[in-house]
């Protein structure tokens, strides 16, 4: 919760009706998966993600990370080095016009015997996170999108009742619940023809 907090400040809960919400993974999806990452210095934004979130704020669509960050509870970082990041990274968003409403990370090493069942939950490809933020901003699950990189980002969309899955850079079959894209420039080319936007 410690990390809502300090958010918090910079965001207004939706108040009338259910929202509809962008939900994104963050390495792979934001960033550049290069492992672990902690430090400013070695967060390089993935092509196409302001682009992407410009867009969908002009939809008034919520934009949301939920991210596993086992390297917490692994000890390779501290909660408070994620703290950092996360600040940093939230304001680049501001800037670029399309500030994220709501971080939410699963923390907790998935190794560990003493884990508690509810943090184990909230660790994708459990849904915990995305009904965790729907309660808190109000959120129509049902008319909002999920973009991962991973199988366990489509599985956990699709366990929190997502129907809009959309897995980029990865190729896991025909009969995989999620549309499969390179890179996020695609994906954003689809959805824009899908909303009508383009022909």
């Amino acid at each position: 919760m410690f990390l809502i907090q300090i958010l918090w400040v910079h965001f207004k809960v939706e108040q009338k009706g259910l929202a509809p919400a962008l939900f994104l993974d963050r390495d792979g999806v934001i960033n550049i998966d290069n492992g672990y990452i902690s430090e400013i210095k070695d967060f390089i934004f993935v092509d196409g993600i302001f682009e992407m979130c410009r867009y969908f704020k002009g939809l008034n669509y919520k934009i949301i990370v939920v991210t596993n960050q086992s390297g917490i509870g692994r000890g390779y970082f501290s909660q408070n080095k994620f703290n950092v990041l996360n600040k940093w990274m939230s304001e680049r968003f501001i800037q670029e016009g399309c500030g994220l409403d709501l971080i939410l990370a699963a923390t907790a090493d998935p190794n560990d015997p003493n884990v508690p069942e509810a943090e184990f939950f909230r660790r994708k490809p459990n849904p915990g996170m995305i009904f965790e933020a729907a309660a808190l901003l109000k959120l129509d699950l049902a008319k909002s999108m999920l973009i991962g990189d991973s199988l366990r980002d489509i599985e956990a969309g699709n366990a929190a009742g997502i129907p809009n899955l959309y897995l980029i850079g990865g190729q896991f079959g025909s009969s995989l619940i999620a549309e499969s894209f390179t890179d996020l420039n695609q994906c954003l080319l689809e959805l824009r023809r899908k909303l009508n936007e383009i022909p």
